[in-house]
């Protein structure tokens, strides 16, 4: 899950597996005094973006093209016949609906969300509605209402009964999207292309937060042996763990030597280099 993402009160679960638990421990054996000079040494060694979130961005935009247009294109077709079924939105050709879709999910902050018609949760609806505020800022200016619109076809409210069952099918194809693109965008592209400190790029981490001063509990409840396990897992590493964790410390140093050439600029990868298949 996502930062922030929890699980649906109605699953008969007991927590996660426990990928956030050792985010949490993990943010806590790093120094947020080093996340300015170590972002600075990254965007200036390996001239890719500072911030994780640029990253994020284009990985899901060229993932969704190399690997996904498919189903993408799947999604498209449901959304265009409920744009078939109201005269404001009968002129709207797939290519138009494609875009603002494809804005969305380069947006989207969580892997999915569960609203059906009818029945949506508060948090599901923040976070689409998160991405549709985005996406608005990012889309093409004459975009901008048909990205509004799909924000509210997407949301679970209803737009028609006799339409339940198209809308309840284009909000299943969504989600079932937005999952696994996420999956390959973030975890096995972006993660990949941003070096700032790879110790804060495992999976289920929250790259955009270097430290933390204060253990934050997950809000999904985690049972005593995901936290054990990860636990377990955390002290299997951390020789490895402290070793990469230290470096932070020497940053200045590593600068320096950076800057006086001591430290070889490594060969430019492009992003086609590293995106996952």
């Amino acid at each position: 899950m996502a930062r922030d993402e929890g699980l649906p009160k109605s699953w008969l679960t007991d927590g996660t597996t426990g990928y956030d638990f050792m985010d949490q421990v993990s943010a806590l054996l790093h120094d947020e005094a080093g996340e300015q000079p170590l972002t600075e040494l990254w965007h200036r060694l390996s001239g890719r973006p500072a911030d994780f979130g640029s990253e994020e961005q284009l990985a899901r935009r060229q993932v969704l093209e190399r690997s996904f247009s498919a189903q993408r294109d799947a999604v498209v077709e449901f959304l265009y016949a409920l744009a078939q079924s109201n005269l404001v939105t009968r002129d709207c050709s797939r290519a138009a609906l494609r875009r603002c879709l494809t804005e969305i999910l380069a947006h989207f902050p969580v892997y999915r969300i569960y609203a059906r018609v009818g029945d949506v949760s508060p948090s599901d609806r923040a976070f689409l509605a998160k991405a549709v505020a985005r996406a608005e800022e990012t889309c093409l200016p004459a975009d901008k209402w048909l990205v509004t619109t799909l924000g509210a076809w997407l949301s679970g409210d209803r737009l028609d009964p006799s339409l339940d069952t198209l809308q309840n099918v284009a909000l299943v194809r969504f989600q079932q999207l937005s999952a696994p693109l996420c999956a390959k965008a973030v975890e096995d592209t972006a993660l990949y292309r941003y070096g700032r400190l790879l110790s804060r790029n495992d999976v289920g981490s929250a790259v955009r937060q270097f430290a933390s001063d204060l253990f934050e509990q997950h809000p999904a409840a985690l049972p005593d042996r995901s936290a054990l396990a990860a636990v377990g897992q955390l002290r299997q590493a951390r020789e490895g763990r402290a070793e990469v964790d230290a470096r932070q410390r020497r940053r200045r140093v590593a600068g320096d030597a950076a800057d006086a050439g001591a430290v070889r600029e490594a060969p430019q990868v492009g992003d086609g280099d590293l995106v996952a298949s």
